[in-house]
């Protein structure tokens, strides 16, 4: 076994006194609450269950739990030891984050008790080959909006969670990777969501918005509320965590409500370690047994824990502590999708935008509308959107657009979105050149030689602070008259001159059915970027901004 956690599980009885001593000593140092389990003598010997003493096996049963309820498992293992059995346990309580962390880097508990099944997935993505599954629930506590009861009062129609973090409510979020509460929002919001393109841009605005004033956890953000609740926007939080809010101040109270469609809940999973011995799952599982009695019930209730959904939680204004209707889990693959999106979208972009205007973009997609009336539409709601941190240019293409042997025409220099621009700002500047650019349409299809250019100047360029992408757009396959460059000699130049520390992302975007999707995928895959294809109008703007949310 490897780990940080790692015991020696068979020792004989007279290196009971040293090891129990030291590791009172790691308690004292770290914060670490250590129980002995079992009776003993004056030698340190641990008793077995049956009353005997002189143990020769006592083995230390390490759990990590979430702080909030490390104080009932503890509680739990006192009652335990009081009934004698050889062993010890040592509940260190903390950060399910950290501890899902430390975990995906080796470092192994016996037990872990997180405060949400779905921390799991950072566990696992480690190189530890202990993998950690599915457990049984030992207390639950539903997600909630937490506010001030007068913001709670205000809201009586309760907004659904894909309303608040779509942008149409004012709310806070903390970091998904360190906040279970925040983490599990962000989750309800994405299975409760429609897959409309309008819902889409809805997500993807209000994920851009939320990450760039994101709390570092749930403390920050029952710290801000406690120093001015008038001054403290709504923010996810667990029933549990808003009763114990409470009882620490009485005089600035905390409200909260479930958002209409319902939630999702913090659940507390007891998941065994695989690589215990007999003699440690016999402590594990008799600790385990005394967290579903009826005194530990009473505990969890006293701490505002429910032991099931459809037990009474605790009251607080906007809440009575009744049922509430729990949201369809996502998948761990859907989780994941849904943190990297989250991650990515923190991150100002710096971003050129290539759009093409060779004559076919006058082809029509519907019966009123053209390739490039709809592309014109994309290109306006994603600049609308962007926050002002991000950096972005524009480029217009189709042969010899900027004169003989040149495809490509600046339209706006890369800038800040919120830079002066005559008498306006970057992103009035390149609204302005998106609604000029059906007067450039004409030309046959230079891509390949503008994909170069876009490439090699975001690469000159880079800037370490952004993330450094170019967006094509186009109808049409690479078709040049002159010749140009090829896709084989495309692809070489950019793994020649690539270079690992200074990253450009070419993203894609086929319009119709005349596209090479297989050739936008080579040039993609060679910069570590995507390629979409859009074969209807409503596709179109759908996959525009899922580009810029991807990066």
């Amino acid at each position: 076994m490897a780990g940080k956690y790692q015991r020696q599980r068979e020792r004989p009885a007279w290196l009971g006194k040293a090891l129990l001593a030291a590791a009172v000593i790691a308690a004292f140092v770290l914060g670490i609450a250590v129980t002995k389990i079992g009776s003993s003598g004056t030698d340190g010997a641990a008793g077995d269950s049956s009353g005997k003493s002189g143990c020769t096996e006592r083995p230390l049963v390490i759990v990590r739990a979430a702080e909030e309820i490390a104080p009932v498992v503890r509680a739990a293992g006192d009652r335990v030891a009081k009934r004698g059995i050889c062993g010890e346990i040592s509940v260190q309580g903390g950060s399910s984050s950290d501890a899902a962390r430390e975990i995906a880097q080796g470092f192994l508990p016996d037990v872990w008790i997180p405060d949400s099944s779905t921390w799991t997935d950072r566990a696992n993505a480690g190189t530890s080959k202990e993998k950690w599954g599915d457990g049984p629930s030992l207390a639950t506590t539903p997600v909630m909006v937490a506010a001030s009861p007068g913001v709670v009062a205000k809201n009586a129609q309760r907004p659904s969670w894909p309303a608040l973090l779509g942008g149409s409510q004012s709310i806070r979020m903390a970091d998904p990777e360190r906040d279970a509460a925040s983490r599990l929002a962000l989750f309800a919001a994405t299975s409760a969501r429609g897959q409309s393109t309008v819902d889409q841009l809805k997500a993807g605005a209000g994920a851009i918005f939320l990450s760039r004033s994101e709390a570092h956890g749930q403390l920050a953000l029952l710290t801000n509320y406690a120093a001015d609740p008038a001054k403290s926007p709504p923010f996810p939080a667990s029933e549990q965590a808003i009763a114990a809010y409470n009882k620490a101040h009485s005089d600035k109270s905390l409200g909260g409500f479930v958002p209409m469609g319902g939630t999702t809940a913090l659940d507390y999973p007891w998941i065994a370690a695989s690589h215990l011995s007999p003699e440690a799952s016999a402590v594990a599982r008799a600790v385990q047994a005394e967290l579903a009695s009826d005194a530990t019930a009473t505990e969890l209730k006293a701490a505002g824990f429910r032991r099931e959904p459809t037990d009474p939680g605790p009251t607080f204004a906007g809440s009575s502590g009744g049922p509430f209707t729990a949201l369809t889990e996502l998948k761990p693959s859907a989780r994941t999708a849904a943190i990297t999106q989250w991650q990515s979208v923190k991150k100002d972009m710096r971003m050129l935008a290539v759009i093409d205007v060779s004559g076919s973009m006058k082809q029509p997609v519907n019966a009123t509308t053209t390739r490039m009336q709809v592309a014109q539409g994309a290109a306006s709601t994603a600049l609308k959107i962007l926050p002002a941190g991000s950096q972005i240019g524009g480029w217009a293409f189709s042969t010899d657009k900027a004169g003989p042997g040149k495809d490509w025409r600046e339209m706006v220099p890369v800038r800040q979105l919120d830079a002066p621009v005559a008498g306006g700002t970057q992103r009035d500047a390149l609204l302005k050149a998106v609604g000029s650019m059906p007067g450039l349409i004409g030309g046959d299809t230079g891509l390949y030689d503008t994909t170069l250019a876009a490439w090699r100047y975001m690469h000159s360029s880079y800037d370490p602070n952004y993330i450094n992408s170019v967006v094509i757009l186009t109808d049409g396959k690479n078709d040049d008259p002159r010749g140009g460059v090829s896709l084989a000699k495309l692809l070489e130049t950019i793994r020649k001159e690539g270079d690992a520390e200074r990253p450009v992302k070419v993203i894609t975007i086929g319009i119709g059915e005349n596209t090479d999707p297989a050739a936008a995928a080579a040039v993609a895959k060679a910069t570590g970027g995507s390629s979409f294809v859009a074969k209807n109008a409503a596709d179109i703007q759908k996959v525009f901004v899922e580009a810029l949310l991807l990066r």
